[in-house]
């Protein structure tokens, strides 16, 4: 849940779905109704699909039957002659038509970085544990912050060599946890650097100069 919240707001929010209500409260809406069902991970492994594409199926087909209900509950309550209902399939097709592509880009982005996020947090864990905070440091102020690897040695009393070599001891450590993450969700051994290259080109991570 702390993984998808935000990508599967983003995808409600960047769809014309966003009518149906506040994407936090749809999300919320959509995890109480998934995960009260004990077969829906079970039948995701079966499916032999990636979880971040099962859930945003089952995103849009949660929402597609919020339209519904509603639908025929206006007709119910509206008491409207049959030859004047607009036909259900056709309403909630159209509702999403055209904002789809939209819509999965911005999941597509919003996942790479809760994973690059939860990657990045463990290994941040791991060098507290091991008393290398300085490592992190580095990483920081050279990636985040935009300094050069000079800049960050004169900083931090090193040398740019040990910079060099500290981003790159991270970033190498940071890349495995991403692999462990892309596993849990089924992505198959075979196309696991694939999957990587597409969540580093999905966050805009790129080289940052030396």
């Amino acid at each position: 849940m702390s993984r998808y919240a935000r990508a599967l707001a983003a995808y409600v929010s960047a769809s014309s779905l966003r009518q149906l209500g506040d994407a936090d409260d749809l999300v919320g809406g959509f995890f109480a109704r998934v995960l009260s069902d004990d077969e829906f991970l079970f039948r995701w492994r079966q499916s032999g699909m990636p979880l971040r594409r099962w859930l945003m199926n089952a995103m849009s087909f949660h929402c597609r039957g919020l339209v519904r209900d509603r639908a025929r509950e206006r007709e119910r309550t509206c008491d409207v002659p049959e030859v004047m209902r607009p036909h259900h399939a056709a309403g909630i097709d159209a509702l999403i038509a055209g904002s789809d592509h939209e819509a999965s880009r911005s999941f597509e982005r919003a996942w790479a970085l809760a994973i690059v996020n939860q990657a990045y947090g463990s290994v941040q864990a791991l060098l507290r544990n091991e008393g290398r905070d300085q490592d992190d440091a580095v990483l920081r102020m050279h990636v985040i912050e935009g300094m050069t690897y000079d800049q960050v040695a004169s900083a931090l009393g090193m040398t740019r060599q040990e910079c060099f070599n500290a981003v790159r001891r991270i970033a190498a450590r940071v890349r495995a946890a991403m692999r462990e993450l892309l596993r849990e969700e089924g992505v198959t051994e075979s196309t696991l650097d694939a999957a990587i290259a597409d969540v580093m080109r999905l966050v805009g991570a790129g080289r940052p100069s030396a």
